[in-house]
């Protein structure tokens, strides 16, 4: 969520943290595949209409967000990344 002007070193925690949500959020089978993949990720910075689609896809149970607690950088509860899963997992 570049609205809310991370670090990079925030922004990379962040990461850190929805691929372990997401991985907590899968079915086992496609975590399986992620795994022998060697947990590869590709991370994109979303402009407003994509963010948008993608609360969309949170919203629809299609993808996970982290929503941070607020002792450093950000508001509590704000949504600073969301992650989604690979269409061939």
């Amino acid at each position: 969520n570049s609205a809310l002007g991370m670090t990079l070193g925030k922004a990379a925690a962040q990461v850190g943290h929805a691929s372990m949500l997401l991985a907590g959020a899968l079915e086992l089978d496609p975590v399986c595949r992620w795994a022998e993949l060697e947990f590869h990720c590709a991370v994109r910075e979303a402009d407003a209409a994509r963010w948008r689609e993608l609360t969309g896809l949170v919203r629809d149970g299609a993808a996970v967000a982290v929503r941070d607690a607020g002792f450093t950088e950000v508001a509590p509860g704000s949504m600073t990344v969301i992650a989604v899963p690979a269409a061939d997992w």
